[in-house]
């Protein structure tokens, strides 16, 4: 039996369905936090902080989400 291969390959968007999972828990949440709980919860290693704030605007811009 072959191996596994880890894919590294993420599809485009990926971030956002996870993050609106996690918002959907936690309605109040920091993007720190957030980042936080994608390594914890979700297994990922290492998000950058660019990423994941550009993601959160990027959703406040298409209503997906509002910051205070």
């Amino acid at each position: 039996m072959a191996a596994q291969q880890k894919v590294e390959a993420r599809p485009k968007k990926w971030l956002i369905p996870l993050i609106l999972l996690w918002l959907r828990e936690e309605s109040s949440s920091y993007g720190y936090e957030v980042m936080e709980r994608l390594e914890e919860e979700f297994g990922f290693e290492q998000i950058s902080p660019g990423t994941v704030y550009r993601t959160l605007r990027q959703m406040e811009n298409e209503g997906l989400c509002k910051s205070e």
